[in-house]
């Protein structure tokens, strides 16, 4: 057995208690999860997905509306310093920050954590240094090389008892591990212990929704559950089995080793509403959960009345000649009666138009709540001009712009918690890739190693560049260099003075590619730049030109506005001509 010298066996087994209790504690957000993952992935996902068909996917709409918001692209780090003598050094930090970030796919662990945000619970992201020689954590974790791992709130745990995350006295997280790889990570004396942890058995996972838990469950190689158990007052960094009992889920100790990262620890928690007294904040989708599932149920509903309707040809008896007659004639044939008032069509069933009224307001409704989603998603116009539309998005923005800010903080966090590790522990190389200044496609290679590294850490500042993690769409770039171009004329003359010119032949090839027209370079002639006499006359400068530029506003249809017009027609209510008049036109 390890020797403990920090924790007694009655400590540590109270330990386990506790964070048994907590487990428990957590188990509803773990249950409203997977019921929210369900409803996200839909019924087609999987025989483990959603019970019923969700045919309104309102849930999957928002998520991705809002991630592709606040994650879009991997970061870029800035390293700066107020120390004249380690800007050098701090340069070299920021390139193997950077490329440490794209070696270990950060941009996807960061994904998967502000995804599980957005579901009850919370993103936890954990951090630390691979010491050992093996990729256990996975194949893009190499040996003695920073990593940084999204943590599942399903093998997740930590002390329930308190009201703020600082006043937490446990917090740890579960993850297999082949027993190869075990036995070359923990100590030799306890490998007899190995055989009392596996993956199977306890209550639903997310990862159910792909692989149901069963006792047939097959592994090419054998793992084992283990426990990473951060103890903040007493400095420790537990690894312990896992016993199988989420009442007391802490078996022997397999390692156990002083706390060697960063003072905030080994995770970082991410949510974006805080709820007062607790830890566990309020996720999105648990505000948004009510409105789909109603959404679904009406809709839903009115299918089932659409398949319902019937259209019955009703007669009395005594004219069944009539009826045979009629139903041989052809579309638009005569057909002669006898007694034509003894027969007639009618419809039965049909869909409820109060019905579809009120899931118009829902799907409004959802939107609404959502923060505004058609303005934040781009789904079309929501107003009658451009420049309503661009206060709508602004307007709806704000919310986005607070979870962004909390998003770019605890990004930051993880950035510093992967620049201490290399700041202060061997990297996989001793050298960075320096480019020249204003010859990019050059670079010379610079050590960075201990001996370079001059200085303490916290004397490097490492931000987060804000934009950096936000995607600009091909139609946004153009529309970027539109603005810059339009900017920079009052100053062409000033840069011709400083040597700076603005070379349109590259502005119109970029223009092209980003709109994918290839069709604007091929009707253009790239030669080099002459002047014509009338320019030489005038010193190089043109005639002055005057242009009158006339905006004319044409109102169009809006998504809203087409299903407030749909609402009032289904309950009886007549709209303005001009409300009508735009219902069949496109939206967009």
């Amino acid at each position: 057995m390890v020797a403990r010298s920090k924790i007694s066996e009655e400590e540590f087994s109270d330990l386990s208690t506790a964070a048994g209790y907590s487990f428990q504690c957590l188990s509803p957000f773990r249950t409203k999860k997977l019921d929210h993952l369900r409803q996200y992935v839909g019924a087609n996902y999987s025989d483990s997905g959603a019970e019923d068909k969700v045919p309104i996917p309102l849930m999957e709409l928002a998520v991705n509306i809002y991630l592709q918001r606040l994650v879009a692209s991997a970061p870029k780090v800035d390293v700066s310093t107020d120390v004249t003598k380690l800007k050098e050094i701090s340069n070299r930090f920021e390139i193997a920050l950077n490329n440490i970030v794209e070696d270990i796919n950060l941009e996807g662990s960061l994904e998967d954590c502000v995804s599980a945000a957005m579901f009850p619970g919370f993103g936890i992201m954990k951090t630390g240094l691979n010491k050992t020689k093996k990729e256990y954590m996975g194949y893009l974790q190499d040996s003695y090389q920073p990593f940084a791992l999204p943590v599942s709130l399903f093998n997740w745990v930590h002390d329930m008892s308190v009201d703020r995350w600082e006043l937490c006295q446990f917090m740890g997280d579960r993850y297999p591990v082949t027993i190869e790889d075990a036995k070359a990570i923990f100590p030799k004396d306890v490998h007899s212990y190995f055989s009392s942890s596996r993956m199977d058995g306890g209550e639903e996972k997310a990862h159910d929704l792909t692989e149901q838990s069963s006792p047939q469950s097959r592994e090419f190689k054998e793992t084992i559950l283990v426990w990473d158990v951060w103890l903040p007052r007493e400095n420790l960094l537990l690894t312990c089995l896992d016993s199988g009992n989420d009442q007391d889920p802490f078996g022997e100790i397999l390692l156990e080793q002083e706390w060697f990262g960063p003072e905030t620890g080994p995770y970082r928690i991410l949510g974006f509403t805080k709820v007062d007294d607790n830890t566990v904040p309020l996720s999105p989708t648990s505000l948004w959960k009510d409105l789909h599932d109603l959404a679904n149920v009406i809709f839903r509903k009115l299918g089932r009345q659409g398949e319902d309707e019937k259209n019955l040809l009703l007669f009395q008896k005594g004219a069944e000649d009539d009826i045979e007659r009629m139903q041989a004639a052809s579309d638009g044939d005569v057909c002669p009666v006898d007694a034509p008032d003894k027969s007639g069509e009618r419809k039965l069933g049909g869909i409820s138009t109060n019905n579809m009224a009120f899931f118009l307001q829902i799907k409004e409704l959802f939107s609404y709540v959502g923060g505004n989603l058609d303005a934040l998603g781009g789904l079309g116009p929501m107003s009658d001009t451009l420049g309503q539309d661009k206060l709508l998005t602004a307007s709806a923005s704000q919310r986005v712009q607070r979870m962004q800010k909390k998003v770019v903080k605890w990004v930051t966090g993880v950035l510093q918690d992967i620049g201490y590790y290399t700041w202060y522990y061997p990297n996989k190389h001793d050298y960075v890739i320096k480019k020249i200044e204003f010859i990019e496609e050059i670079g010379i290679r610079v050590p960075f190693t201990d001996d370079d590294r001059e200085g303490e850490f916290l004397e490097h500042n490492i931000k987060m560049i804000p934009n950096s993690m936000q995607q600009l769409s091909p139609e946004s770039k153009v529309m970027a260099l539109r603005t810059l171009l339009q900017e920079l004329q009052p100053y062409i003359p000033m840069m011709q003075e400083q040597g700076v010119m603005i070379s349109f032949e590259k502005y119109i090839k970029t223009i092209s590619k980003l709109a994918n027209l290839p069709e604007a370079v091929d009707i253009m002639e790239f030669a080099s730049p002459k002047m014509s006499a009338e320019m030489v006359m005038q010193g190089g400068k043109a005639n002055n030109t005057t242009r009158t530029y006339e905006r004319v506003n044409r109102s169009g249809a809006t998504r809203s506005g087409n299903d407030k017009v749909m609402s009032q027609a289904f309950l009886g209510v007549d709209a303005q001509q001009s409300e009508k008049s735009k219902v069949m036109q496109p939206v967009g």
